[in-house]
Parts: structure tokens; C-alpha cells; sequence
């Protein structure tokens, strides 16, 4: 079985996605030019767009994702009185 390899988006795509969503263009064009899935540019532009405007700043969105990857760190596999 094959596993999925991915990276996170990086500052710089992100800056990409700001320019050219501010440009007008299509999210497959987007895609296209950073060389990475519709459903990846689709998605981060919905989870990581200004909530009450719906403006992509990509400095936010860096500093929005990089919070959810802080928050989601697991804790141990374990109950407290399992330790002794």
C-alpha cells in the first residue's frame, strides 16, 4: 500500500494565492501555476479567509494555519494512573 505524502503550503504559495485571487483568476489557474491541487487552493482559501470579510491575506492565513497546526498536537496515549 502506498502512503500519501504532502507538504503544508508555504508562505510564499500563499503569497501566490493572494496575488492571483486579487487578480481575478480561476482557482484551477491557481492550481495549475503552483503546481498543486484545485481541492488544496479551494480549501485553504475557505478555511483560512477573513471571516467577516472574506478577504485572503496571506500573511493571516499563514498565521492561522500554522496556530491549527500548534493546537492539534496529540498529548500522551495514556491515563494519568497508567504511569506508575
Amino acid at each position: 500500500v502506498a502512503t500519501m505524502s504532502y507538504n503544508h503550503l508555504t508562505l510564499e504559495e500563499r503569497y501566490l494565492i493572494s496575488q492571483d485571487k486579487s487578480m481575478g483568476k480561476s482557482l484551477r489557474s491557481i492550481a495549475r501555476r503552483l503546481q498543486r491541487s484545485v481541492a488544496t487552493v479551494s480549501r485553504e482559501l475557505r478555511r483560512n479567509a477573513d471571516r467577516s470579510s472574506g478577504h485572503y491575506r496571506y500573511s493571516k492565513a499563514h498565521s492561522y494555519a500554522r496556530a491549527r497546526l500548534r493546537q492539534c498536537r496529540r498529548g500522551p496515549n495514556f491515563a494519568d494512573d497508567e504511569v506508575a
